[in-house]
């Protein structure tokens, strides 16, 4: 833990008690998205690393991130087929089971 209500109160200002509480409780509701975003996509560490350098923390920021599978390359500079597909798979099935549906599947080319 990095905050307490006392350092959020004495260094920081926040002087209201329900405000203190309500921002560790978010701190510690992003702790534990990050903790799962780490552990349990079977994400490689070195393009987890990657990913924090631009913020990239939970599996919400990275769906909020990327509508389209290009946007990982441009945005995060994976040039890796692989981590691409991985990454985008990841985010369809986070996009996509939660409203049930199937995700898109990538048109194939004619050469395919």
């Amino acid at each position: 833990k990095h905050f307490d209500e006392d350092a959020l109160k004495n260094e920081i200002g926040i002087g209201k008690s329900v405000l203190r509480r309500k921002f560790l409780a978010k701190c510690e509701e992003m702790a534990k998205e990050m903790d799962e975003f780490k552990k349990s996509y079977n994400i490689p560490p070195m393009l987890h690393s990657k990913l924090c350098k631009y913020g990239v923390v939970t599996m919400q920021l990275l769906c909020d991130a990327v509508d389209d599978k290009t946007k990982l390359e441009s945005k995060f500079k994976i040039r890796n087929e692989d981590q691409c597909n991985l990454l985008w798979k990841l985010i369809q099935e986070a996009m996509f089971g939660q409203l049930g549906m199937q995700p898109i599947e990538e048109e194939k080319s004619d050469s395919e």
